[in-house]
């Protein structure tokens, strides 16, 4: 490597060095961010039941779920919710079902679980949609600790 070579690239090497250096970076101020529980006011009235045992079963360690979907095919997406069960006879009364909460236009929620039937009171362990039969229409999958709902 010639002289002048050697000279440029290390003239580059402390330019690039320089630039990567700090002088001292600002802080931008905090941000203040408050979320607001609004569920039940929208009408999303849901009380999940763990149907926990205090034995630690496997399938009593996991949540449930919930997924959004077009259920009315009005453009606005509904909130389905998966609910829990109890492993032994000690299920409370009434027995913990899915719901399904219709999206009135984005202003508010309303459970049209009982009108769509699906309130299926499995031991739920989560849900999925898809469009399954190729209709364009959202299908619900429910996988519970049992027997699966379609």
């Amino acid at each position: 490597m010639s002289r002048s070579a050697l000279h440029l690239a290390l003239a580059w090497a402390a330019l690039l060095q320089l630039s990567c250096q700090r002088e001292g970076s600002v802080q931008a101020p905090p941000i203040s961010v408050q979320f607001r529980d609004v569920a039940e006011t929208m009408g999303l009235r849901f009380d999940h039941f763990s149907g926990f045992s205090g034995e630690y079963f496997y399938v009593e360690t996991f949540g449930s779920g919930a997924a959004f979907i077009d259920f009315d095919s009005d453009g606005y997406l509904d909130v389905y919710l998966v609910n829990g069960a109890s492993l032994a006879d000690t299920t409370p009364e009434p027995r913990p079902r899915n719901q399904l909460f219709r999206n009135e236009s984005a202003r508010s929620f309303q459970d049209v679980t009982t009108l769509s039937g699906a309130g299926h009171g499995g031991y739920g362990m989560g849900c999925s949609v898809a469009d399954v039969e190729g209709d364009g229409d959202g299908d619900l999958f429910v996988t519970n600790f049992g027997p699966d709902v379609f």
